[in-house]
């Protein structure tokens, strides 16, 4: 009776855990829209300026790999509401990247290392890749001329985020850590919304 009894739980426990991912998969999804699309704003033609990167270091410490579902769908669904359904694949595809970077770097474990690889693989050389899937669909041919703005402002850009990120470990991971992955946070919220 215990062995059985003992599943249950462990079973439970699983779907629980697994509601709970998807519940913040889902919020991290919106966020990411509203970051992205309407609290961002555009430099020239080319440059959007955002936050996203944030919500998707958070992501990515939160529920590790599955940022890369969330920044893939957070590109899909904004092509579609923003753009009439346009898209364009490769760019979907280093979104995945940019989700699952922070996710594989940043699960649980926010050191100051992981957080310069994060940035660098994630900001400047994802956003080169995007920059080139870019030039290829459009059939600009790329020339040193053209890419050279871009380089500059992908590495302020990636300086820049190291040192949010550095910020947001020390002020703000704690808080989340304590809530996410202190079992007493989650089980004292359980008991009073059941009583």
């Amino acid at each position: 009776m215990t062995e059985a009894l003992r599943k249950t739980t462990e079973r439970r426990e699983l779907q629980s855990r697994a509601v709970k991912l998807l519940v913040l998969a889902g919020v991290f999804v919106a966020v990411e829209i509203v970051t992205e699309y309407l609290l961002s704003f555009t430099l020239g033609m080319q440059y959007r300026i955002s936050l996203t990167f944030l919500i998707r270091a958070i992501a990515g410490f939160s529920i590790g790999a599955i940022g890369a579902a969330v920044s893939a769908l957070t590109d899909i669904l904004g092509g579609f509401i923003f753009y009439g359904g346009s898209m364009i694949i490769g760019l979907t595809v280093v979104r995945a990247l940019q989700g699952l970077v922070p996710g594989l770097l940043l699960h649980r474990k926010m050191t100051i290392p992981r957080i310069i690889v994060s940035a660098v693989i994630s900001t400047f050389f994802l956003n080169i890749a995007g920059l080139l899937v870019r030039y290829w669909t459009t059939g600009t041919p790329l020339s040193w001329k053209l890419a050279t703005p871009s380089l500059i402002v992908y590495a302020y850009s990636t300086v820049a985020e190291i040192f949010v990120l550095l910020a947001l470990r020390i002020k703000v991971i704690p808080v989340i850590k304590a809530l996410l992955y202190n079992s007493g946070t989650w089980a004292s919220a359980e008991k009073t919304t059941e009583e």
